[in-house]
This record gives structure tokens, sequence and C-alpha cells, in this order.
């Protein structure tokens, strides 16, 4: 079809302008002013809780100062004693005591660090009525020379030192520049000769200069943070809380910038387990591509995989809302050996998978399986951190990632040949996850020792004993068998592969004389009972970084 000329192109339509109204204004107005201040600008939360840390530093910092002041001035006979008396020596314990426990809270992120810089602007305003309180105590000069009064200094320093928000730092600038004639309205009430007009003028007018300069000095400061700000984008996504760190690295909760997904988002310092930084990158790539042809329901999905401007590498995998069966076990005990079963079948179909691609994982452990709710679904496993994944034993080409002698898993779940060095296989993967059976089942690791080397020596030497042995409750002798199977010293002597155990545990479940059902009602009650809140759980990132 040939397009018509553009002269015979229907006129454009337009909507009509949408009409003002007073209440549109506004909300401009609203809008506009918030732009203007910062307050429509969140910083990442990376920025946020850096600022919040330095609040509490600097509080730390002043307090300290002022305790070398109180002792040097004891010291020197120089205290000076006014009207205000108690309500002097108050303010300055609260002024000690609200620095001190700013920086507890700060350093130990005991709060939202939005609200840990509330708390320190709070903080700076008792610190300036304090000082007020000290210096306007009389006796007044005659002559008083034009200057900035200690509460106006006090009110630029705090500007200066902390980038928040220009309209929380404005709102506590005049709130501390209040303090010095509220401070001189307490010494007259106290008995004090109210000081000359004039001079009350000299004192106080210069703190409307230093007003203006907070209100612009906190602006350009803010500015400079929100452009760092978005440095903590990633890709597509939007930093929003984290999760978790660990040994390698940093999880957080993401968010798409156009489209309503959220995500995680695995961040990788280059320095992580002491290696080179090619090295480390290397791996971190490997652990994404590997993970992103994985096409199983029970491995976690990824989405995207790169470097930010500052060189960290970062992957962005599907969110999930559970917790691992570590913590699983450890928040509630044993699991019923239905439902224990039912995840291990899962993560069966997860491995199976991997393993008909030539891959092993390698660190098969409790905090790598997630149990989660997935598309309305109950007790979904997923599986984590493909992160030590390689191809089998004797593949071309395979490049070792690992330094030689180096002790790839985790000891109480790694195979006798995976410590010895010797081939890896899927059945060094079958091995793991008869340690996770016996984790589920017992609440207990099959090997319990005060050391890793105890534990590896264990491994190594000891035949492990039937979960039931250690389980709260009575355990079908096929399960004990077959869990037994799988912690075999050989890795001949295991399931053939992990689709024969997947087909071994179905079979298990299948049968309600061998094994009590963990019917879906039990499941919903558990769920509605224990699940946690739908932004997810925690992420604790090991050596091997997941």
């Amino acid at each position: 079809m040939v397009a018509p000329p553009p002269d015979t192109y229907p006129p454009a339509v337009h909507p009509p302008p949408t009409p003002s109204t007073p209440s549109s204004q506004i909300l401009r107005g609203l809008r506009a002013t918030a732009r203007w201040s910062g307050l429509g600008h969140s910083l990442s939360p990376r920025r946020l809780q850096a600022v919040a840390l330095r609040f509490g530093r600097v509080a730390l910092g002043l307090v300290g100062l002022k305790v070398v002041i109180m002792i040097l001035a004891a010291l020197t006979g120089s205290f000076r004693q006014h009207d205000a008396g108690w309500f002097d020596l108050l303010s300055q314990v609260a002024y000690m005591i609200g620095g001190l426990g700013l920086y507890w809270i700060a350093q130990g992120e005991r709060l939202a660090p939005r609200h840990v810089i509330t708390l320190g602007y709070g903080w700076s305003v008792l610190a300036g009525l304090q000082s007020s309180l000290y210096v306007n105590g009389g006796p007044w000069p005659e002559v008083l020379l034009p200057g900035v009064s200690p509460a106006g200094l006090w009110t630029l320093l705090i500007a200066l030192l902390i980038p928040g928000p220009p309209l929380k730092a404005t709102l506590a600038a005049l709130l501390t520049l209040a303090t010095d004639p509220l401070s001189v309205a307490v010494h007259v009430q106290l008995g004090m000769d109210c000081p000359p007009t004039d001079l009350l003028v000299m004192r106080f007018f210069p703190n409307l200069a230093v007003l203006l300069i907070v209100l612009f000095v906190s602006r350009h400061l803010h500015s400079v943070e929100r452009a760092l700000s978005a440095a903590d984008a990633v890709g597509s996504y939007r930093l929003v809380e984290k999760l978790g760190e660990g040994g390698m690295g940093e999880v957080w909760r993401a968010q798409h910038r156009f489209l309503a997904r959220p995500a995680a988002v695995k961040l990788i310092r280059a320095d992580a387990l002491g290696l080179r930084a090619d090295t480390v990158a290397q791996r971190f790539e490997r652990e994404a591509q590997v993970t992103a042809t994985l096409q199983s329901p029970h491995t976690v999905a990824v989405y995207d995989f790169g470097r930010t401007d500052d060189d960290r590498l970062f992957y962005v995998m599907e969110l999930l809302d559970g917790l691992d069966l570590d913590t699983l076990v450890k928040r509630h005990g044993p699991l019923p050996p239905a439902r224990a079963v039912a995840l291990l079948r899962q993560a069966c179909r997860s491995l199976a998978e991997a393993h008909a691609h030539g891959l092993v994982h390698r660190d098969v452990k409790p905090a790598n399986l997630f149990v989660c709710r997935h598309g309305g679904e109950l007790d979904v496993l997923k599986v984590l951190d493909f992160g030590l994944v390689r191809h089998g034993a004797g593949a071309d080409g395979e490049s070792r990632l690992t330094r030689d002698g180096q002790l790839t898993g985790t000891p109480a779940f790694a195979a006798p040949e995976q410590m010895l060095g010797e081939a890896i296989t899927p059945a060094t993967d079958l091995y793991a996850l008869g340690g996770v059976a016996w984790w589920l089942l017992t609440g207990r690791l099959v090997f319990e020792a005060p050391t890793a080397m105890a534990q590896v020596a264990r491994h190594l030497r000891d035949t492990p004993a039937a979960p039931s042995t250690a389980a709260p409750g009575p355990l079908p002798p096929a399960l004990d068998a077959l869990i037994c199977q799988c912690l075999a010293k050989a890795p001949g002597d295991r399931p053939a592969s992990a689709e024969a155990l997947g087909h071994a545990l179905e079979a298990l479940l299948s049968d309600p004389a061998t094994l009590a059902p963990w019917p879906a009602q039990a499941r919903a009650e558990w769920w509605a009972a224990h699940g946690p809140s739908p932004r997810g759980t925690p992420i604790e990132i090991g050596a091997s970084g997941g």
C-alpha cells in the first residue's frame, strides 16, 4: 500500500487543555516545591545509609569533643555558673546521651536510615539549645561585636557535614536558630535582666543570613547525593533495600525502572575471596550465564547481568518470597517427613536438569535451597547460587577458576571426593543432598564437629548413622535407606542420578502407607502462621556468594 501525500492526512486532533482550577494549581505548586527542596527525589538506600552513618559518627565525635572541653574546664576551674542551673545541666546530659544513642542506632542499623536522619536533626536542635543556654546566660557586654552566634555556627557546621534532605535540614536549622531567643527568654524568666534590644538584634539578626545559607547549601549537597544515587542503579533496576551481605558482596531488593517487577540484585566485590579481579569476574559471569541457561521452575531465574559504572559485577534474579532451608529448620525445627521429601524431590528436578547439561552445582546446602510462595503455590523450592558450578570432570576446554588445593563447597555437606580434590561428578551433589535431608529431618548435621577440619575428617572416615536415630519422630525404613545411600563414601554406591533419586522420593510420597502425607491444608496453615512478609527474607551471602 502506498502512503497518501502529506497534505491528504487528516488534521491532528489534540485533546483540549485541562482546565486550571485552584486545587490543580495548588498541586502543581506543591510538586514544584517538592522538586526544588529535594523532597520529591529520595536518595538511594545506599546513599541514605551513608548519610545516616555520617550523622552517627559526627554525633560521636562532637560528644567526645564536649567531654574533653568539660574535663579541661574542670581542670582549669573555668566553669561559668549562671541562672539556668539545672536546666542547662539537663540539656547537656540530654545532648551527650542523645549523641551516643544516635551513634548506636546508626552504626547498628537499628532504624531505617530516613528515621536516623530525622533523629539526627532532632539531636542537632537539642545541641543548639544547650549551646544557647550556656552562651546567652549573661552577663552580656555593653558593646557586642557583630557576628554569628554559637547556635548559628553549629547550624552551619551541621549543614556542611550532613547532606540531608533540604526540607528537613532547613526546618532543623530554623528550630536550632530559634533556640537563641528561647534561651534568653528562659534566663529572663529565671531572673536575668533582659539585654538591650540593640544587643539582641546584633546577636540574632545574622542568623537570618545563616538560614539562607543553610537552605542553599543543603540543596546543593543533596543534589550531589542524588547524582551519586544514580550510580546505585544497576542496568534497568533501581536498588531499593539491602536483603543481605557476606563474603562476596551484597543482595538487594530492586525495582525495574519501567516494569512493575521486583527483583533481587546480587553485587559482587572484585576483591572477593582474595582472588584476582579477572578471576572473580570470570566466576561471576559464569554463574550468571549458567543459571540463565537452566529452565527448571526449581532453579532461580536470572533476568540480567553486567558491570556497574564503578566496576562492580551484578546480576539480577527473581525475588523470592520465602526463606532458605537453613533458616527454616533453625526457626521451626525438623520438618514432617512428607514435607522434607517433597522439597528434596523438587531439588532433584533442578539438579537433574543441571546434570543433563554437564553441570555440577558443588555447593548444595540448606542455605542454597529456598522454599517460597510462587505463583499462588506454596512450598515451592528453588535452588540458588550456581557460583561454584562447573562442567563435569574431563570436559574439554574446562578452565579452573579456583586455586589448586582450595576446598570448594561447604565442609558440612561436601562429599569425600570433593574434599580430596578428586573428580567431581553429579554424585557429588547427591551426597550433599543426603546431608540436606539429614538436616531437614533431624535439625542436625550428619557429622557434628568442633572445627571445619574435624568435620572434613569425619566425612572421610566415619559411616553416617541413619537419620531415624536422631529424628524427633519415626521415619520409614525406605527413607532411611535412601538417605544413607546418598551418603555413601564411594560415588558409585549412591543413586544413579538426580532423576533416579527424584523417582525414588516420588515413590515414597505416592504411598500413604509408607509416608504419612503433609496435606495442602497443613501447608496453607503453616504459611499463614509462619510465612515471611511478601517483601522477602534476608539472604546471607556466604563465601561462595549465595
